[in-house]
């Protein structure tokens, strides 16, 4: 036993007698452990032949035996880890389209401007020590994973495992363990004159006119002016041309969507390269927002392929056209789903529409349009018959019919995504159906299909109830409710049996709903979509009043924004409580959200951080709450004894450390 002559000391003298000359006691048990005591904290430090105790002022007494005691000290450890970088890579944040280096001024500050309109940021980190953990609010935080709002000072704790303090918050007489060493405050910046800060796209035809056609491309040009927020992009060549089913009218004067096509692949607002994009108008009366929230939670639930949205002010020729969003082009051979190979796969849509393209499948009779490979363009480089694709599409569709196990033919979580995502928003273009697609990576292959990219909210959030947005249908029963018959018309029992099979015809699509809608209620899915309602109509504030000038729909936007967020937080809690339970495991519970890249990553420093179990946590310094890694409290005022029972198998933290429950 190794103690030092501080220690023989200290035994025999109060702690006040202590405390009048240091403030602070510091108790080594082995080079990686450390209890620290503020002393005035502390009532009594006493000791006998074998143990030492200190009492501290809330009466429980932390006792150590000299045989785990190495030292004890009135000094601080000589080096503590440091915060070495911190940054928000794009690959990590959907709202960020450019890497952004945060800096740190000494020991204590980390700043960073961060061009983002939403304000829960996942950042990049590299810590001095390979053993070091940052933590926030006591819960370790993992690079690339751990998501945090930054719309206020974030505290992180920088500090090796088995080191604490005791602390007293001002509200509360209770005393708890903090892991101790160097704190930052991460403070982030955020656009915020958004008068200014809106996007410009300046379009200029060559003949002077708008688009008038769905079918026929007009040469211009573009210049966006990014506003100091995302990239400028100088004037450049491009197509134009028309897009949209009934968002489209023929009177080219109205507010019509379009789509654009430049030579070459280009990263406008820095997002990835693309030859093909849309700008949206969002017309129809109220919907806004509703593209740039169906989006937003598309990213939060871990949909496939989940598109970008970016805000903008359009300008034809010189005149100004309105509030837009631009946003990626769906398909295989542009910048929206990332294949390693395209030559065998397949991009379909299920919709109603006409398209020579089309076929009606022999199981539920449902309207497939053949996407990808674009059979008529002679530069495609499939090897894929159509009716290659058909054989497989049918053989699929029959297979639901049957009653089959389809958990070999799908993407089940990415399913489970889909389904969530559109029940959550109430968006009955499904039953339609309409704006549906799903792809297979290797049709040849039998790899599964991929339900996604999402597309077209223009019919959610109780819009086919009553014709206007977040007033009603939070409680509808998505695959019941009546309101969804409108636009499936003769087909629409045949539709509605398609997709309740697919929800419900598989305990493990099932399974995957509720492990996803458990995350999403638990770990911050829905705080962060509803906060992203009041950041989006925040930024995008001063471009609807302009809209107004020009197009005027009649609505509110301040109000429609806290309707969204009362809507939406009232059909989450309706849904998740629907929902069958299950017993969710570590894993299912801490898979993270697998972000849709807005720019190829430049992120090449190594993150690979080593881990290791903790050992078990003392009695005498227990503090009784269970946490997941994620940060969700499983357990509170828990006994010593008592803490890992009904845990299922995994890794919780317990008072600081990590902990293996076999």
């Amino acid at each position: 036993m190794r103690v030092c002559s501080l220690f023989i000391a200290l035994v025999w003298v109060s702690a006040e007698a202590f405390s009048a000359r240091r403030d602070t006691l510091y108790v080594y048990l082995s080079p990686e452990r450390l209890d620290v005591y503020p002393m005035k904290l502390v009532k009594e430090v006493s000791e006998n032949t074998e143990t030492m105790t200190l009492t501290t002022i809330d009466d429980e007494q932390h006792v150590y035996r000299f045989s785990l005691i190495d030292s004890v000290s009135e000094y601080a450890p000589d080096s503590l880890p440091r915060l070495t970088l911190f940054k928000f890579n794009n690959k990590y944040n959907d709202q960020v389209f450019t890497d952004v280096v945060a800096d740190i001024r000494g020991d204590t500050v980390v700043t960073a401007v961060v061009p983002s309109i939403g304000k829960w940021l996942t950042p990049s980190f590299q810590l001095s020590d390979t053993l070091a953990r940052a933590y926030v609010d006591q819960i370790e935080q993992q690079s690339k994973r751990s998501r945090q709002c930054f719309c206020e000072p974030i505290h992180y704790t920088v500090a090796r495992p088995g080191f604490q303090v005791l602390v007293q918050y001002a509200v509360s007489t209770e005393l708890q363990w903090e892991p101790y060493g160097r704190t930052y405050d991460v403070n982030v910046t955020f656009p915020t004159d958004t008068a200014t800060s809106i996007p410009l796209l300046h379009i200029a035809t060559e003949d002077g006119e708008l688009p008038c056609s769905k079918t026929v491309y007009v040469d211009a040009t573009l210049h966006i002016n990014g506003q100091g927020i995302w990239p400028d992009m100088p004037e450049v060549a491009l197509q134009i041309k028309g897009r949209g089913n009934t968002s489209w009218s023929s009177d080219p004067t109205a507010k019509n969507p379009y789509r654009l096509k430049f030579p070459s692949g280009l990263k406008p607002f820095g997002l990835t390269r693309g030859k093909n994009w849309v700008l949206l108008a969002n017309a129809q009366r109220g919907s806004m927002m509703t593209g740039s929230i169906g989006m937003k939670a598309a990213h939060l639930m871990g949909c496939a392929a989940a598109n970008h949205i970016v805000p903008v002010e359009l300008y034809f020729n010189g005149n100004y056209r309105g509030s837009y969003t631009f946003t990626e082009k769906i398909g295989i051979h542009n910048n929206s789903i990332e294949l390693d190979d395209e030559s065998r796969a397949v991009l379909l849509e299920l919709d109603t529409y006409s398209d020579s393209t089309k076929f009606r499948t022999s199981a539920y009779y449902m309207p497939v349009n053949i996407k990808e490979p674009e059979f008529d363009n002679q530069s495609a480089t499939t090897t894929l018959t159509r009716q290659e694709i058909i054989d497989d599409v049918n053989d699929f569709m029959q297979a639901v019919s049957d009653g089959e196990d389809i958990t070999d033919l799908v993407d089940v979580k990415r399913l489970a995504a889909y389904l969530s995502l559109n029940e959550l928003i109430g968006n009955y273009e499904l039953m339609h159906p309409k704006s549906v697609f799903l792809y297979k990576e290797d049709l040849l292959a039998g790899s599964p299909y991929v339900f996604g990219p999402v597309w077209d909210f223009d019919w959610a959030y109780g819009y086919a109830d009553r014709i206007t947005y977040y007033t009603s249908g939070y409680t509808d029963n998505f695959y019941t409710s009546p309101t969804h018959t409108y636009s499936g018309g003769a087909n629409a029992h045949a539709t509605d049996q398609f997709w309740k099979r697919l929800r419900y015809g598989s305990e493990a699509i099932d399974r995957a709903c509720y492990a996803l809608w458990t995350r999403f209620m638990q770990q911050g899915g829905l705080d962060e979509l509803l906060d992203y309602v009041d950041d989006y109509y925040q930024f995008a504030a001063s471009s609807f009043t302009n809209n107004a000038t020009l197009w005027r729909d009649g609505q509110n936007y301040a109000t429609s924004s806290n309707q969204a967020k009362t809507w939406l937080r009232r059909r989450a809690i309706y849904i998740y409580s629907k929902l069958t339970p299950y017993e969710l495991t570590a894993d299912e519970l801490e898979e993270p959200i697998v972000w849709q890249p807005s720019v190829a990553s430049t992120d090449t420093y190594p993150t690979d951080i080593p881990s290791f179990i903790e050992e078990e946590p003392v009695e005498g310094r227990w503090s009784g709450s269970v946490f997941t890694l994620q940060g969700i409290c499983v357990k509170r005022n828990a006994s010593f004894n008592t803490w890992r029972e009904g845990l299922a198998r995994g890794i919780y933290i317990v008072n600081g450390h990590r902990v293996l429950v076999p």
